[in-house]
């Protein structure tokens, strides 16, 4: 149900007149902080098209990881977590507000994916399962190099404060009920993913190959922070 609002949500700010106008004003910018005076019109509506991917799976994610936890018997635990990813998403008037159309959503998707990312990891520490069927933070870092280091720093802040809700109780409740759950036949002690051809390193690829043809440099540093 969240993803399907998530769904909803981009797809209403995408359908406002002119919605790529900020976001090819903003790779503009980082392309000619990369030392790109211009480039193509096509160089530049194929990444805008790539970020506009990244959004669109958001949902997709959201709805995996909920499916994954359920099957590791630990889906009401996760499900706070899973919301919150997903409460940023709906606002509209956050860093980057929705009225800057996919500009507006990129910072969306990027917190949001940054939270999946934290949980996916935080389960795998604890009970040997990832929620994620790709790893994003590659993925991440690319986003992170297009939104500015000012505006991701900020959203970083968020989630990290977010993270700390994961107290050690609320951890160790997940590990008793997954436990519960595995000693009764509840659910699967190994859930496997197919990562072959996943989205992520599709992603990064096709980034890979736009930096490659451009002369432009995605390599930022990537603070995870203190999930451990």
């Amino acid at each position: 149900m969240i993803a399907q609002l998530v769904r909803q949500q981009t797809a209403a700010v995408r359908a406002q007149p002119g919605s790529a106008y900020y976001l090819r004003q903003r790779l503009n910018a980082f392309l000619h902080e990369q030392g790109q005076e211009s480039l193509p019109d096509t160089e530049v509506d194929q990444l805008i098209q790539i970020l506009e991917e990244y959004i669109d799976y958001t949902p997709t994610l959201l709805e995996q990881c909920t499916t994954i936890a359920q099957l590791s018997g630990v889906g009401s635990t996760a499900a706070p977590f899973l919301q919150q990813a997903a409460h940023y998403f709906l606002e509209p008037n956050d860093l980057i507000p929705d009225h800057y159309g996919l500009y507006g959503l990129l910072d969306d998707a990027y917190l949001a994916n940054s939270y999946l990312m934290d949980l996916s990891l935080r389960y795998k520490r604890l009970i040997g399962i990832s929620l994620l069927p790709v790893d994003l933070c590659n993925t991440n870092q690319i986003v992170r190099a297009v939104i500015g280091e000012q505006v991701a720093a900020q959203l970083d802040q968020i989630w990290q404060e977010t993270a700390r809700i994961a107290t050690a109780h609320s951890m160790q409740q997940t590990v008793e009920n997954w436990f519960r759950g595995l000693a009764s036949g509840r659910q699967q002690s190994s859930i496997g993913w197919n990562s072959s051809g996943s989205w992520g390193g599709m992603f990064e690829d096709r980034v890979a190959a736009f930096g490659a043809r451009n002369g432009v440099s995605l390599n930022v540093s990537y603070d995870m922070g203190d999930w451990s």
